[in-house]
């Protein structure tokens, strides 16, 4: 399992997340053949680099994992928001073979709310740290 799709299991495993906003509404990407409906999340990956590459093949990325919800209710958003905190900051879990994240910690936060359509977008991003057996 990618971590995309591990972070979309532990959403719906998670039983806060799930009932705040189920798990089909959460979206990895930006590009919708019509808009989702209210509210929704995204998850998209805007940085990733090597930190180590070792001699036996093995490496450690930092990836950037950016977890956008998009609510029209500000108190419903941030309580998404808050629940996405709390179920992944700090965490490590097993991706395929033998990669794993090692740590996925929270950064900053914000919430941005559109001029025009008055939709709010809560924004974070996690540091994650990727161990990669084979280097890729």
């Amino acid at each position: 399992m990618n971590l995309a799709e591990k972070i979309h299991e532990r959403w719906q495993s998670n039983s806060v997340l799930e009932a705040l906003l189920p798990v089909a509404r959460f979206f990895t990407g930006n590009y919708f053949t019509d808009e989702p409906t209210l509210p929704y999340a995204i998850m998209t990956f805007p940085d990733g680099r090597p930190i180590w590459q070792h001699n036996d093949d093995s490496a450690v990325d930092a990836v950037t994992v950016r977890i956008q919800i998009v609510d029209d209710n500000y108190d419903d958003g941030l309580a998404i928001l808050n629940a996405v905190k709390s179920a992944f900051n700090r965490q490590d879990f097993n991706l395929t073979g033998s990669d794993s994240v090692l740590t996925m910690e929270r950064g900053s936060d914000t919430a941005i709310q559109d001029d025009v359509n008055g939709v709010w977008s809560f924004i974070i991003d996690f540091a994650v740290s990727v161990y990669l057996a084979n280097g890729v």
